[in-house]
């Protein structure tokens, strides 16, 4: 009996509506976020590469709140929120690798060789990390709904002064 009912509630939307609604599109804004990315992820390996913390902390706090303004923005802060989760598991994630590539590699303080620690195969995979993360967040989450379509409105105008008469017509069409 409920089937029958539920069947019955489905035909007449269906038949009243001219069919199921079509899904609204995406639309995807996620283009200033992963300029901003590109931008923070080439500072900091710079900053990285050339020992200068403040280039490389200007690119991490590029990294860590670029993306996430851009989904404020664009009024999502559910996905500023997660955002900011990704990128911070992210970052944690690329400095165990590379704490775990520099101490299994006798790199600490307890009498390594110099020139024996290859640091290049931990920041490769950091790298790699935090780009995922990025390409994640930029490329899939960095999505909402199409707005609505607006349709005509007119916003007439008069001035009048002692001099000068002016009529104006404005509006979305």
């Amino acid at each position: 009996m409920l089937a029958g009912l539920a069947t019955a509630v489905l035909f007449a939307q269906l038949s009243t509506s001219g069919g199921p609604a079509a899904p609204e599109p995406d639309v995807w804004y996620g283009t200033p976020a992963l300029v901003t990315d590109g931008v923070a992820l080439s500072l900091a390996m710079g900053g990285l590469a050339a020992k200068n913390s403040g280039v490389f902390l200007l690119g991490a706090a590029g990294y860590l709140a670029g993306a996430p303004i851009n989904h404020l923005i664009n009024g999502r802060t559910g996905a500023a929120a997660g955002s900011v989760l990704l990128r911070g598991a992210a970052v944690s994630v690329a400095g165990f690798i590379l704490w775990l590539n520099y101490t299994s590699q006798g790199c600490d303080d307890d009498g390594a060789v110099d020139g024996r620690c290859a640091l290049w195969p931990g920041l490769l995979a950091g790298g790699i990390a935090l780009g995922g993360a990025a390409l994640l967040d930029d490329l899939l989450i960095a999505r909402t709904h199409a707005p609505p379509a607006r349709g005509v409105s007119l916003a007439p105008g008069v001035v009048v002064t002692s001099n000068l008469g002016f009529v104006s017509l404005g509006g979305r069409f």
